[in-house]
């Protein structure tokens, strides 16, 4: 009975946030309440529902992503995109993210990253439902070094768990990798994805090499949390003058408002993504643009 209790507010939160751009509360709570597994389907994918990480689900409950303009990024990138792709998502929480971009046949794998276990079985589950196999998960932090770093959980909600700058009774110690430290297979492309609540700076700095390397196309949240934590300044220093910094518009496009972005993209000016990026380029400062989004 919970179950559809929730989906429905979902829906209902779904609808007001779209209309009104207003959050309603009370949505994680009525998620939590959910004592039940099921299999539900968002924008024709298979999700595995994991009532215990109940709170990271959010809209997908009422069949909605949560971020819909950072999957129609992705779709327009893998449908223009020639030759095979590699997709690493670093902070891949449920897998909604890489369960879409799993539908498209250039995938050649999927990484998803993820300290949290039930976050990686729930992970596991959505992609074998739908059919893809060709991933690895990999159940660790990504930072700037390999070793054990401070981790604090919020088990209601995982998705708001964090890296702990000074380990504390709250927090534990889980493994920590960087990028450049995983054999990451070749291809003709990479996209790199990126949400862990402010601690993208260290996971960008222990991706040197991999970034001189593949040059690859960078999609990092940077919002009112991220910026308690640090400036865009620091990601295009760590990243170097060869790459360009939008923000990603509730409609999918790109603009230059990066400052009242809620996520950003970051890409290499001799990349393929290059010249792609430039058919959803706003330049127009005339042109209104769409207001940044606010926590749910």
């Amino acid at each position: 009975m919970m179950f559809y209790v929730a989906r429905l507010w979902a829906y209902i939160y779904g609808l007001v946030k779209d209309v009104c751009g207003l959050n309603l509360r009370g949505l994680g709570f009525v998620l939590r309440l959910v004592r039940t597994d099921k299999v539900i389907s968002v924008r024709g994918r298979k999700l595995y529902f994991n009532h215990k990480i109940a709170g990271s689900y959010g809209r997908s409950l009422a069949g909605s992503w949560n971020e819909p303009e950072t999957h129609q990024l992705l779709s327009f990138l893998l449908s223009h995109l020639r030759g095979s792709v590699v997709f690493v998502d670093v902070g891949a929480n449920i897998g909604e993210i890489v369960v879409d971009v799993a539908r498209h046949e250039n995938i050649s794998l999927i990484l998803a990253f993820e300290p949290i276990a039930e976050c990686c079985k729930t992970i596991k589950r959505s992609l074998d439902l739908n059919g893809f196999h060709a991933y690895r998960i990999i159940e660790k932090l990504v930072g700037a070094n390999v070793g054990q770093h401070a981790f604090t959980l919020n088990a209601q909600a995982p998705q708001l768990s964090s890296v702990s700058d000074v380990p504390s009774a709250s927090s534990t110690q889980v493994s920590m990798t960087t990028l450049d430290a995983e054999a990451l297979p070749r291809s003709d492309h990479v996209i790199l994805l990126v949400d862990v609540e402010g601690y993208e700076p260290s996971v960008l700095r222990g991706a040197a090499g991999f970034v001189a390397d593949r040059k690859p196309c960078i999609i990092f949240e940077y919002n009112m949390i991220s910026k308690q934590r640090y400036k865009i300044g620091e990601i295009a220093e760590i990243l170097g003058p060869q790459y360009e910094f939008y923000r990603l518009r509730r409609d999918g496009h790109l603009d230059d408002e990066v400052e009242s972005a809620w996520n950003c993209v970051a890409v290499h000016r001799e990349s393929a993504f290059s010249a792609l990026v430039s058919s959803i380029l706003i330049q127009s400062p005339s042109r209104t643009s769409a207001p940044p989004r606010t926590e749910a």
